[in-house]
């Protein structure tokens, strides 16, 4: 698969973005997402804060594989 530059900027910057707990947007064919590392609970206050969701609310966690979910 050839990725072109600016989608490889794109992807850079995204990764470099979550690394420094910062929140991203993802347009998507329909919607547009909002994300952060899982495992980072202060991107996910941000997430909280920034849709004003109660936090007894989850969210929704996309994945690529069960290989990606640890128990």
């Amino acid at each position: 698969m050839v990725i072109s530059k600016e989608l490889q900027d794109s992807i850079e910057i995204t990764v470099e973005k979550l690394r420094n707990k910062d929140v991203v947007i993802i347009p998507t064919d329909t919607v547009y997402g909002i994300g952060a590392k899982i495992s980072d609970l202060e991107a996910l206050e941000k997430i909280y804060e920034i849709k004003k969701r109660p936090k007894d609310k989850r969210l929704a966690v996309l994945c690529s594989s069960l290989s990606d979910i640890e128990c």
